[in-house]
């Protein structure tokens, strides 16, 4: 299958000690992407709460209107 390939294939070789580094970098920020996961899950909930909250009221605001609709 690859010998069929006419792209070239490249083979790249990565120092160890430039992945360890990374490794450790992404160790240290895995607390502060949690949190920053935290607050987005709860700013979706926020939205969420908000847009009931809006759609209750448009419903209390306009029941007649809503009610006296012909039914289909």
């Amino acid at each position: 299958m690859i010998r069929q390939s006419k792209d070239k294939i490249y083979n790249k070789v990565l120092d160890p000690n430039g992945v360890e580094l990374y490794k450790n970098k992404a160790n240290e920020l895995e607390g502060e992407i949690r949190n920053v996961f935290k607050m987005e899950s709860f700013e979706k909930e926020l939205v969420r709460a908000e847009q009931a909250a809006v759609r209750a009221e448009n419903l209390l605001k306009h029941q007649d209107e809503i009610y006296n609709r012909p039914k289909k």
